[in-house]
């Protein structure tokens, strides 16, 4: 590897330190809306073949993708993890 192409790789990793510092928190992964059934007989909007909304985490690991429930409290600073992991990727130029 030539003497150029090395130091502009050590300040590209310098960039990215930098970035991850000033993120403090991240995570990888998206927030989604999933419909589904509820557990109660007599729900009459599940009846009617609506399904109930709730918001979700999802992340591929190992190439499953994981799903874990957020609820509403939760997925704004989730969303903004998520957001910020997303930053991290954007090459620099």
């Amino acid at each position: 590897m030539d003497a150029e192409r090395k130091k502009g790789l050590l300040a590209e990793k310098r960039r990215g330190l930098k970035e991850m510092r000033s993120l403090r928190e991240f995570i990888r992964g998206s927030v989604v809306v999933l419909k589904r059934p509820c557990s109660y007989r007599g729900c009459k909007r599940c009846q009617a073949g609506l399904k109930h909304p709730g918001l979700y985490h999802t992340v591929s690991k190992a190439g499953k993708t994981q799903t874990t429930y957020l609820g509403s409290a939760l997925a704004p600073r989730c969303r903004e993890q998520g957001e910020a992991y997303k930053r991290l990727l954007v090459p620099y130029g």
